[in-house]
């Protein structure tokens, strides 16, 4: 009587197990559709975020390509700017000097050049100088 008890109760406890296994197979069943569709969507979204990482990709060959450009071209333009700033600074003193021979004309000494009627050439050209330093239309 207990021996048949216990296989009794032993045999409800598999029909629960079957029937608790045929419900989760059924659930099963259902979340495999599920996961199907969720990975033909992740799959389309992988597809086109490789798209567009390729796209990507390209954009930045080109503004690598551009940036190189421009480096060499900020490259060129240093050298050509130092080399500019060498001329200069060769030509200030000069023009430092020239600006004090300027400030250094007095009156008289236009006076005296305005009596003269016919300059030397030597003058002449000082006066044309003195015109396009000034910024002034030579005669």
């Amino acid at each position: 009587n207990v021996q048949e008890r216990s296989v009794n109760v032993g045999l409800q406890k598999l029909k629960e197990a079957s029937e608790f296994v045929e419900k989760l197979k059924i659930q099963l069943k259902e979340q495999e559709v599920v996961v199907r569709a969720e990975e033909k969507k992740t799959s389309a979204l992988l597809d086109k975020v490789m798209i567009e990482k390729g796209k990507a990709d390209k954009k930045a060959e080109v503004v690598n390509g551009q940036k190189s450009d421009c480096l060499a071209e900020a490259a060129k333009i240093n050298a050509e700017k130092a080399e500019a700033q060498v001329e200069l600074d060769k030509a200030l003193p000069f023009l430092r000097d020239a600006e004090a021979a300027c400030n250094s004309i007095a009156k008289k000494d236009i006076v005296e050049i305005k009596a003269n009627r016919k300059p030397m050439d030597i003058i002449k050209l000082t006066f044309d100088g003195l015109q396009i330093l000034m910024n002034k239309k030579v005669i």
